[in-house]
């Protein structure tokens, strides 16, 4: 703030607009100490019923004035649609009117921020961009928690004659569905005989999906955990890692499972655990003994990115980057998958162009093994013939 006052030292209107700000990010700081401090108190009295009313009596006081709203309040829940519209207004207001209406970004910027959840709802129902998916509320511990059911999203998606995709099918494939779902279960009978859901009455194999549940933790703005749970077609990719005890959850013991080894429910996220985990550490360490190079190496990772499409998502290749010198280790400065991924495809070429050197060669072949396996895994099918197995499971053993 202190720069902007500085940068508008001669600009009324300007040093108005920012001692407003200024005086908004004081509101804003005051409530979220309070939330703060009622957290604190809440993990100190383990969350109980008096907590829980304090927090609904803070949630429902907490507000923020807006004097664009002709000083109404907007209740912290209309937020994520004023910020949405303002987002839409900054915008226009660079590109232009005549882009923003090509893009549907002046249906947004013209929204007035005394009604924004109201009309932000009609705007996304006027574009089709608003899915007709009820939304439900889960009461956990006390707690309602809003959410979409699964079997609402299963049911549009039967509604909207769109079963065919869930196996894996294009529109003009959708009559293989059935037999698709009963080679799946069966396949999957095979190696799993004892799994509850072939016992369950009405089990029609053509006519169940089988699905994944994923689930991961994020991170909401001020930094705190939040769970983000999905569903998903086995016909994909994609679930976590967790470690059971051997007589299951509740979870578990809910959903069709393996009765014999409840904890088998739970299985292992090979893209998840090694582009966020062994795989990120093994391409900072590698690019790490590449530093000595790292004048060619940034140009030679752009160009890289260009000549393959890749988005580069990082700027630059620094010693902060890869964890140099850090005493966590080479963990990696990033948190999307696909850095690493992006960078595990470019180490074996940026090798290739350096000098040679034992320890970068062994990097590069190690790099390759890792990305020959899961080019292999992502064009497989659901499941692999015994040759394709040992083959596969060879490149990560190589690497």
């Amino acid at each position: 703030m202190s720069d902007l006052k500085k940068n508008y030292a001669g600009d009324n209107l300007a040093q108005k607009s920012v001692g407003a700000l200024e005086a908004d990010l004081q509101l804003l700081d005051g409530e979220y100490n309070k939330c703060s401090d009622m957290m604190a108190r809440g993990e100190q009295n383990d969350f109980d019923q008096a907590w829980r009313a304090a927090g609904d009596k803070l949630m429902k006081e907490s507000t923020f004035v807006c004097p664009d709203c002709s000083s109404k309040v907007v209740q912290s829940n209309k937020a994520s649609s004023s910020s949405q519209i303002r987002t839409a207004r900054a915008v226009t207001e660079e590109f232009g009117e005549e882009a923003a209406s090509k893009s549907g970004v002046i249906s947004w910027a013209k929204i007035a921020l005394s009604n924004s959840e109201r009309d932000v709802q009609r705007v996304l129902s006027k574009q089709g961009s608003k899915l007709p998916i009820p939304m439900s509320t889960l009461t956990a511990e006390g707690v309602e928690i809003p959410w979409l059911a699964p079997t609402s999203w299963m049911g549009y998606i039967v509604d909207q004659g769109l079963w065919y995709r869930l196996a894996g099918l294009e529109f003009h494939e959708k009559h293989l569905a059935p037999h698709v779902w009963s080679q799946f279960w069966q396949n999957f009978r095979a190696l799993q005989p004892h799994f509850s859901l072939f016992d369950m009455e009405g089990f029609d194999p053509r006519r169940t999906c089988a699905c994944f549940l994923h689930g991961d933790e994020g991170r909401t703005l001020k930094k705190n955990g939040i769970m983000v749970t999905s569903l998903q077609s086995c016909l994909g990719t994609g679930f976590d890692e967790q470690r059971p005890s051997s007589r299951g959850t509740k979870l578990v013991r809910t959903l069709p499972h393996d009765h014999s080894n409840p904890a088998s429910f739970f299985m292992p996220d090979l893209w998840h655990a090694f582009h966020l985990g062994v795989g990120k550490s093994f391409v900072s360490s590698a690019v790490q003994l590449a530093l000595p190079f790292i004048a060619a190496a940034n140009p030679h990772y752009r160009d890289f990115c260009k000549k393959h499409r890749r988005p580069p998502i990082v700027s630059r290749i620094t010693g902060t980057l890869v964890s140099y010198r850090d005493k966590t280790g080479a963990v990696g400065a990033w948190s999307k998958g696909s850095v690493t991924t992006t960078m595990m495809l470019w180490v074996p070429a940026l090798f290739s162009d350096l000098p040679h050197d034992p320890l970068l060669a062994l990097a590069a072949e190690g790099a390759q093994k890792a990305n020959d396996m899961f080019a292999f895994l992502y064009r497989a099918p659901a499941f692999l013939s015994k040759e394709e197995a040992m083959s596969v499971s060879s490149l990560g053993a190589d690497f």
